[in-house]
């Protein structure tokens, strides 16, 4: 298309460029590829392990019900983390509907300490067999869910980012929406848990 300047003369109009900032599916884009990809390797690396431990059962169990566990809870651990923090991901994604109070960042938290808790409740009342091998303890599993997943859903570093938006003031003074979004944070996931402990222990 041409363009007309003020003498009647016309000049070539420049050259439009596709819309920047399009959105593009997670599972197309390079980075996302290699990561579930590494993700899905890790998954059938620990799922062999297990099947190959659960089949020699006793014979791998130590003396010691201790020995390894660390590095067994971590690993599996590992395994949990990723869908925390994309389930985590998903939900701020929502967040500018609410721009003075992150919504689903407190539902990502109290979530997090809702499944951790009901998780400490299972880890009481299921007995791990300390004979068998340590990757298929019942223990081993369910503190790697409430490290890995509840871990990465509920992470303090969202939570940290989300006040300091926040508490961006011209004063630089902290924000009423702050003081609100902090103490709903903090005493929601301390009143749920306690509800949740107490319930149990009644």
């Amino acid at each position: 298309a041409n363009v007309e300047t003020g003498d009647g003369a016309a000049e070539p109009a420049a050259p439009t460029s596709p819309a920047q900032g399009a959105p593009t599916a997670m599972w197309l884009h390079q980075k996302a590829v290699v990561y579930w990809t590494l993700l899905f390797a890790m998954w059938i690396t620990i799922l062999i392990v297990v099947i190959i431990k659960g089949v020699k059962g006793p014979e791998e169990a130590t003396k010691n019900p201790s020995d390894g566990r660390f590095g067994s809870v971590l690993v599996v651990g590992m395994c949990f983390a990723p869908l925390g923090a994309w389930l985590r991901f998903l939900l701020s994604k929502y967040n500018p509907r609410f721009p003075t109070f992150p919504v689903f960042t407190l539902a990502a938290n109290l979530l997090g300490t809702f499944v951790s808790a009901m998780l400490w409740i299972a880890a009481r009342e299921v007995e791990p067999k300390l004979d068998r091998a340590i990757l298929v303890r019942t223990d081993v599993w369910v503190a790697a869910m409430s490290g890995g997943f509840c871990g990465c859903l509920s992470t303090a570093s969202t939570f940290a980012n989300e006040l300091e938006k926040l508490a961006r003031d011209s004063t630089n003074k902290p924000h009423t929406n702050t003081l609100i979004y902090a103490g709903f944070s903090l005493l929601g996931a301390q009143l749920l848990l306690c509800i949740i402990m107490n319930v149990y222990l009644a």
